[in-house]
C-alpha cells in the first residue's frame, strides 16, 4: 500500500523524524542495547531517505572513503621514496 503524498502528510512525517531522534538520543544517554538504537537508527535513515533529506554528499563516510581508496591504489614513487601503500 502507497501512501498519498500531501503536505500534511510530509508534516506528520517530520514530526515523527524528529521524534525518533530524540528516542534515539535518550536511548544513547541512558546506554540502552546497542541493536534497539541500531533498529531505530535505520528506521531514521529510511525515513529521512523516503522524505528526501540528507542525502549522502560530498563529505559523507562513502565519498570519504571513495578518495581513500582511490589514493591508495594510486600512489607510486614519490620524490624517489617508495609510498608505504604500494
Amino acid at each position: 500500500m502507497k501512501l498519498i503524498e500531501t503536505p500534511d502528510l510530509q508534516t506528520a512525517l517530520s514530526r515523527a523524524l524528529r521524534q525518533m531522534n530524540c528516542a534515539l538520543a535518550l536511548l544513547d544517554e541512558l546506554d540502552a542495547p546497542g541493536e534497539v538504537g541500531t533498529h531505530l537508527d535505520l528506521a531514521i535513515c529510511r525515513l529521512e531517505k523516503h522524505l528526501g533529506i540528507n542525502a549522502p554528499s560530498e563529505n559523507g563516510a562513502g565519498a570519504l572513503y571513495a578518495g581513500l581508496a582511490e589514493e591508495l591504489l594510486s600512489s607510486t614513487v614519490v620524490d624517489e621514496v617508495r609510498c608505504p601503500w604500494t
